[in-house]
């Protein structure tokens, strides 16, 4: 009977060192090499971390030797080092890419008042406004650093809490670096293009910093207008605008607030509700999130430095976790931005 071998990204980690026992992470560098197999020639460094995807693949299967299924600790590296962004829970479209180079998606352009009636067995007129048109994509490269210590990590009582907490923090780092990106990337500097930089998005004009009742239901006016589908529609707004939006009445002396607690979420005018610390202040993004497509360019890669910068003297360890991602919008009238 094999024992059942938990995930340990340091095992993995002091495997990759230069003159590291890859023994120690055998099962790792094993999973490593399940996944880096589909990218063919990719060229990056490293060993690949799991993702969410392959643990539900793993779930399915067996592994040491067909003797035990296969280990849920697995999970929590894989929702560290790829977190799930508010974009993604708020709904936005994935994409997993077993591919490095650059992507085109199709993208559908028409409007509804093209379709037209015909009698039975007439010729169907053409569609001259539906065009069909493409978006680029190129893996723009997050990096995330975070160091431990050998000697700590090698003298904690208990190894699973020590990698618990280490993953903790990374995951909180990753989290918020992607999803800034997401919100307000430059588009260079290998920066995603961010939401709030893209033209030809819809705009509404705030009279004050924190938006009333009325201006956040105009913009969904503008996503109505649009035809977005307001069964899709999410507002992403900042903790603090979405705080003073939960004292902020809808009518003065009234008992209603402009943001309030409905059935299992937080809501403005039936529009369900997500903060991040990663939006602007003053800012409120409101979008059809079907029309928000997040791409992921392979696994996330552990690349180890455990020498540089006197690191080999004091006994530190650098983990570096590379997330290759991009995001695209497929319909910018889709997507509405508020500010003063």
């Amino acid at each position: 009977m094999h024992r059942l071998k938990r995930y340990s990204i340091v095992d993995l980690a002091e495997s990759l060192k230069i003159g590291g026992d890859i023994r120690r992470g055998k099962y790792e560098r094993g999973l490593s090499g399940m996944q880096l197999e589909l990218l063919g020639n990719h060229g990056r460094a490293g060993a690949a971390l799991p993702t969410v995807q392959l643990y539900r693949d793993l779930e399915t299967g067996v592994i040491d030797g067909g003797q035990a299924l296969a280990v849920t600790s697995v999970l929590p590296v894989a929702q560290a080092v790829r977190p799930e962004t508010v974009f993604e829970a708020a709904g936005a479209q994935v994409v997993q890419l077993n591919d490095t180079s650059a992507a085109t998606l199709p993208v559908f352009d028409g409007e509804v008042t093209d379709t037209t009636w015909i009698s039975e067995n007439a010729a169907a007129p053409s569609f001259s406004a539906l065009t069909v048109k493409s978006i680029q994509s190129s893996p723009k490269c997050c990096s995330s650093r975070i160091a431990y210590s050998r000697r700590l990590a090698a003298l904690a009582t208990d190894k699973a809490a020590f990698e618990a907490s280490l993953l903790t923090e990374l995951r909180r780092t990753i989290k918020v670096e992607i999803e800034k990106k997401y919100f307000s990337g430059s588009g260079s500097s290998n920066q995603p293009l961010g939401i709030y930089n893209t033209t030809g998005i819809s705009s509404k004009t705030f009279s004050a910093a924190l938006p009333t009742h009325a201006e956040l239901v105009d913009m969904i006016e503008l996503l109505a207008d649009a035809n977005g589908d307001l069964t899709a529609a999410r507002f992403l707004v900042h903790p603090s605008d979405m705080t003073g939006l939960l004292k902020q009445q809808v009518t003065t002396g009234g008992g209603d607030t402009t943001l309030s607690f409905v059935g299992n979420g937080y809501k403005i005018a039936g529009i369900p509700v997500f903060a991040t610390t990663a939006a602007t202040e003053g800012k409120v993004l409101l979008a059809d999130m079907s029309a928000i497509t997040l791409l992921f360019y392979g696994p996330p890669q552990l690349i180890v430095d455990a020498f540089s910068g006197g690191k080999s003297t004091t006994g530190q360890t650098e983990l570096i976790v590379q997330n290759y991602v991009d995001s695209l919008i497929r319909d910018r009238s889709l997507v509405v931005v508020g500010s003063a």
